[in-house]
């Protein structure tokens, strides 16, 4: 008999409490999901870009070639990845320190916009992106030059900037 009443006991106890345990939260829909991403929640983007100072003109297999480091920045100031078309123009170096810019020397287009291509170009050591441009003649790395460079998003805003590169 104590026994039945023990077990009896025991059985209701774990009965209300199983009827009290119900979730109180809302449930997540596909409505709710799609309010995340038309809400103004921040996502971060490229808003800056800035060449490395380490880029520098090198001789590879008897090619001349600029070695171009490029990084996009976001709004808190870090490294980011982004899809886009990078257009980089070399100019000439007008002026003893080559801080002004000439004419274009040499212009070259390379398409991010697949993830192939952002594997191919983008440094995760340096969290940058490592652009090998070919040149014709070695004459232009013996002057040195201005790089200018063009990062236009798929989505955003467009970025540019550009620095003397020394021979």
């Amino acid at each position: 008999m104590r026994y039945t009443l023990l077990l009896l006991l025991l059985s209701l106890f774990i009965l209300f409490n199983l009827y009290g345990c119900e979730f109180k939260g809302k449930e997540i829909s596909n409505d709710s999901q799609n309010n995340l991403v038309t809400s103004k929640a921040w996502q971060p983007k490229p808003i800056a870009l800035r060449i490395y100072p380490s880029t520098r003109f090198v001789v590879k297999d008897k090619t001349q070639i600029l070695e171009a480091r490029v990084e996009l920045f976001d709004e808190m100031g870090d490294s980011i990845k982004g899809s886009g078309i990078y257009a980089f123009e070399l100019l000439e170096a007008v002026g003893p320190t080559s801080g002004g810019a000439g004419s274009k020397l040499y212009a070259w287009n390379i398409d991010l916009t697949t993830l192939q291509a952002q594997e191919k170009y983008y440094d995760p050591i340096a969290r940058s992106y490592f652009f090998p441009l070919e040149m014709h003649e070695s004459k232009v790395a013996q002057q040195g030059g201005v790089l200018h460079v063009v990062y236009t998003p798929v989505v955003g805003r467009r970025l540019d900037t550009q620095q003397p590169i020394l021979p």
